[in-house]
């Protein structure tokens, strides 16, 4: 669903129980995700590059197989605190995102295991 012009999702995307990989990157006037996201207990990727995301709801923090999320180019400004929850992150991209080093630095240190991108 990368570059569709998507400016919201329904929260029906939370019926889809057993989706492993959501793009839905290159959709600019994408600026929240619904909290039923965090029913999607299969999903490994989560793919949020170049979207106009200002926020992720907590409930990103209950998915248990996520593996790779990549933030890159959003306009989060800060961590949201459900991040420091995902102990399965393996790779987080965060290049060119207005968030403060020292708030990477923290979530490097809560998450040893993941691999932190940032410019």
């Amino acid at each position: 669903m990368g570059s569709t012009g998507l400016k919201q999702l329904p929260g029906e995307l939370g019926r889809l129980g057993k989706l492993k990989r959501l793009d839905l990157s290159f959709n600019r006037e994408l600026r929240s995700l619904p909290p039923e996201v965090g029913q999607l207990q299969a999903l490994e990727s989560l793919n949020l590059k170049n979207t106009g995301l200002t926020s992720l709801p907590e409930e990103l923090g209950r998915l248990e197989r996520l593996t790779f999320l990549d933030l890159q180019a959003t306009e989060l400004k800060s961590l949201p605190a459900c991040l420091f929850q995902m102990k399965s992150l393996k790779t987080l991209d965060l290049y060119w995102t207005p968030i403060p080093p020292e708030e990477i630095e923290r979530l490097r240190q809560a998450l040893p295991d993941c691999k932190v991108g940032t410019l």
